[in-house]
């Protein structure tokens, strides 16, 4: 991770998280992992959302609401 990533991702953090405060290691432990987290649920949308337009997956919503992801299997 570049030097200039790393310092987006903690003014993204800060600017979402107001009162945010902690050490060097909570700050790396837990700012970073919450903002690589929330980047990688958007790219991973994203991904999941190009393979269901190409009819790679489908999607199904479950019970309770969230969307489950299935491989077409035409076998199945």
């Amino acid at each position: 991770m570049t030097k200039e990533t790393l310092i987006l991702r903690i003014s993204t953090y800060l600017q979402k998280h107001k009162q945010a405060g902690d050490t060097l290691e909570g700050v790396a432990r837990w700012w970073m992992m919450n903002q690589l987290v929330s980047d990688s649920l958007i790219e991973v949308k994203e991904a999941l959302e190009r393979l269901k337009a190409q009819g790679v997956i489908s999607a199904r919503k479950s019970p309770d609401g969230r969307t489950l992801y299935f491989i077409n299997n035409p076998n199945h």
